[in-house]
């Protein structure tokens, strides 16, 4: 375990003293805004058997579940949706 721990404070050390990061204020920041649409036809969500604890996991007793990974909207809005920005150039 001393090991480890000393290999990771290396490592986070060595990290922290290459950075050249600096935090600047901007005099006109940016916002994104906007709406994710799905395209295309729906994949088929699986379902998984609930098995464990049912008076909590499945009061209403359907025992089946689907993972609601993918939640979309009538008019093809999805929900939950991270978006990222990739390849930014540098600062001002």
């Amino acid at each position: 375990m001393c090991g480890a721990s000393l290999f990771l404070l290396a490592v986070v050390g060595n990290a922290t003293a290459q950075s050249n990061y600096q935090v600047v204020s901007l005099g006109s920041p940016g916002t994104i805004a906007g709406t994710v649409k799905w395209s295309g036809p729906l994949p088929r969500i699986p379902t998984f058997a609930i098995n464990k604890d049912p008076e909590i996991c499945d009061p209403e007793s359907h025992k089946i579940r689907d993972l609601e990974r993918l939640i979309v909207g009538p008019q093809g809005g999805v929900a939950n949706t991270v978006v990222f920005l990739k390849n930014i150039g540098g600062k001002r």
